[in-house]
């Protein structure tokens, strides 16, 4: 699940990231595009009212027709671009003034073009200039259009940018990630996905065929690795097993038989006999003990679930051990109290091997912490023992392991085993001559 939803989300950056270049890219041409047309348009509409008003000028100051250069400059006047008229003579003698002399200003010539009566039929002519005309023009108007272009423009990209990111995830998602996010979330149930496949993924394209039927493949492939893993393991557990139960026996078998070859003799005395008779009962004693610890390993615990208090259990073992122990300081801690869901027999057994693993190290100090963090709760049992090295770190788990003469090697190894019976988990921090810290967590 955790797979499926980082790449949903890489998947969202991609698009989001594709989309958003489309989008500045879209942008960006409109804007070269139309903008710079439109400021071109409305220097062209200046230039093409100067020129023509200037041509207007010329024949009212031939004609000395004043109050036609006024009207013409009312005229332009209403063109919303245009704030203000000047006409200066060739003397720079203000002839007429409308409007307001304020914002951008362009000039254009009065010219008067004069033909000479020597060369009239050759065409040759003079230009004079009798002065010039001054516009006035404001901008505001056409950065107010622009702004409205570019606002219209940029809506009509994100419009477009929105409809291709949904059209590509919705593309991505019922081709891509739904499939694969259902392949994660059922990688252990073949069967639903085979059927899910025939029924939705068979007539799809080629790709999500070819990757839904490798993934199928695959799961196939590492189940059948997998039981073939776990039988050479059982087999390679079930040898070592053998093999440290043989040794252990064997022990014991020979100090018994080398007190009934004593037996034998004809002159031992009854205090000799005693004491082969005391050899013989401690080592069946001990035959008897890996015997039973033998099935107890070999058989499944069986687990009977019901919610029970933790601090109740703890706070329990805890006083008895007390009693069991005077020379070994025991404390627990607990911040609130917590309730799961386990066999409190088996969570029982599991923190007396604890504390009887603490007190085999020689420990005179067992601190047990109880605590929650956002989704666990943990346990941790805390000694001053002799501590373990990162050597025996790997090995304590291990059946029959044991660095302590009394020890046995049972007592961790059902710990670790009844822990993931029933789902949880331990981990273990230690270091030689510094103590040992065992932890068991659990989802809440």
């Amino acid at each position: 699940m955790k797979l499926s939803l980082n790449l949903n989300k890489q998947v969202l950056i991609i698009i989001l990231i594709s989309v958003m270049v489309t989008f500045a890219s879209v942008l960006f041409v409109n804007n070269k595009l139309f903008l710079g047309v439109f400021k071109d348009k409305f220097h062209e509409k200046i230039s093409i009212l100067g020129k023509e008003f200037s041509k207007a000028a010329s024949l009212a100051l031939l004609l000395n027709r004043k109050d036609l250069l006024v009207k013409r400059a009312e005229s332009i006047l209403k063109d919303y671009d245009i704030v203000g008229v000047e006409v200066v003579d060739k003397r720079g003698k203000k002839m007429i003034s409308r409007g307001r002399a304020s914002g951008y200003k362009v000039i254009f010539p009065i010219i008067v073009k004069k033909f000479s009566s020597e060369n009239l039929f050759e065409g040759s002519e003079q230009s004079f200039k009798l002065g010039q005309v001054v516009l006035f023009y404001t901008r505001e108007n056409i950065k107010n259009l622009m702004f409205k272009i570019f606002f219209l423009s940029f809506s009509i990209s994100f419009l477009i940018a929105i409809i291709i990111f949904l059209f590509a995830y919705k593309t991505l998602s019922k081709n891509f990630i739904i499939p694969l996010r259902f392949l994660t979330e059922n990688i252990d149930n073949e069967e639903k996905l085979e059927k899910e496949y025939n029924r939705k993924y068979h007539n799809s394209s080629v790709e999500i065929r070819t990757l839904y039927s490798s993934f199928l493949n695959m799961i196939k492939q590492l189940k059948e690795n997998y039981k073939k893993m776990a039988q050479q393991k059982s087999l390679a557990e079930i040898g070592n097993f053998s093999l440290t139960v043989a040794h252990e026996i064997k022990n014991p078998l020979g100090i018994i038989k080398g007190a009934f070859d004593i037996f034998k003799k004809e002159n031992i005395d009854d205090k000799t006999k005693q004491e082969m008779v005391k050899y013989i009962e401690d080592e069946i004693v001990r035959i008897d003990k890996l015997v039973k610890d033998f099935l107890t390993m070999s058989k499944n615990i069986n687990i009977n679930l019901s919610e029970y208090s933790i601090n109740e259990i703890i706070n329990k073992l805890v006083e008895k051990s007390k009693v069991n122990f005077p020379d070994v300081s025991f404390n627990f801690a607990y911040k609130k109290k917590v309730s799961i869901v386990t066999d409190k027999n088996m969570l029982i057994q599991i923190i007396l091997n604890l504390i009887k693993n603490s007190i085999e190290a020689k420990a005179t100090v067992v601190n047990i912490l109880l605590g929650t963090d956002e989704k666990k709760w943990f346990i941790k049992v805390i000694d001053n023992g002799i501590g373990i090295d990162d050597v025996e770190k790997e090995k304590i788990f291990e059946p029959f392991y044991t660095s302590k003469p009394e020890g046995t090697g049972i007592g961790l190894t059902y710990v670790v085993k009844a822990i993931y019976q029933l789902g949880w988990a331990i981990d273990v921090v230690s270091e030689k001559g510094k103590g040992t810290t065992f932890v068991i967590s659990g989802e809440i």
